[in-house]
């Protein structure tokens, strides 16, 4: 799923669709003590980060229809936001064993 899935994520809609599914992902691989697995998760935080930006740019917050989907892409934020702080607070933990 993080391989296949992740990188594919387009629109918002799959945002709000894959988010859910990648938090699981990252709890899985941080149960298994899957190192490599939460190294390439962490390189997903950037293009992840530029695609969103790239969709608010294109968004006219006068717009009602913008303005809902303007919500969801701040609540997908702030859950990669924290799921990412997660993320890096377990393998900087895990590197310093």
């Amino acid at each position: 799923m993080l391989l296949v899935a992740w990188p594919k994520v387009q629109t918002i809609d799959d945002f709000v669709k894959q988010t859910t599914a990648l938090a699981k992902a990252a709890n899985t691989l941080m149960q298994k003590d899957d190192r490599m697995g939460i190294r390439k998760l962490m390189n997903a935080f950037t293009p992840a980060s530029a695609k969103l930006k790239a969709i608010v740019e294109a968004l006219n917050p006068t717009v009602d229809e913008d303005k809902v989907k303007l919500e969801q892409v701040n609540n997908v934020s702030q859950e990669l936001i924290t799921l990412e702080g997660k993320v890096r607070q377990w393998l900087e933990a895990r590197v310093k064993k």
